[in-house]
């Protein structure tokens, strides 16, 4: 894991947090991700009951709905007002956004080994252009 310090990249490994499992250190592959999208939306992973409560907006206490799901943005595009859901990470070096739209069932997940990398931006102009959008 490396960071940029002007021209040159430096290690960047050491957080008090590393240990922790869940919370980051998880290694996976895009083709690993694949495979768990393609089981959760095609119903193998979990009821599509379950499914459903997970993608339901957020209600607070006063009554006010909030985007985000169970572990999960729950939201509307504003160019195109179609749902999407997505769940960034980022961990030293790292970063990652799990992008998907349920009604034309496109994902996009994109990994990176660069904090600098906007992968929330690309994510959105690739599915742009699966979906016919871009």
């Amino acid at each position: 894991m490396h960071a940029q310090e002007g021209e040159r990249f430096v290690l960047d490994d050491d957080n008090p947090l590393n240990l922790l499992s869940g919370s980051g250190s998880l290694y996976t592959t895009v083709e690993d991700l694949g495979r768990y999208d393609r089981a959760l939306f095609k119903g193998r992973l979990i009821k599509p009951t379950t499914l459903a409560r997970m993608f339901e907006p957020g209600r607070l206490r006063d009554g006010r709905t909030i985007p985000y799901g169970l572990g999960w943005d729950v939201d509307t595009d504003s160019d195109t007002n179609d749902r999407f859901y997505g769940h960034s990470g980022s961990w030293m070096g790292f970063n990652s956004y799990y992008l998907h739209y349920p009604e034309d069932g496109v994902s996009v997940i994109l990994l990176s080994n660069s904090s600098a990398t906007d992968v929330e931006s690309l994510a959105f102009e690739t599915a742009d252009v699966f979906r016919g959008e871009g």
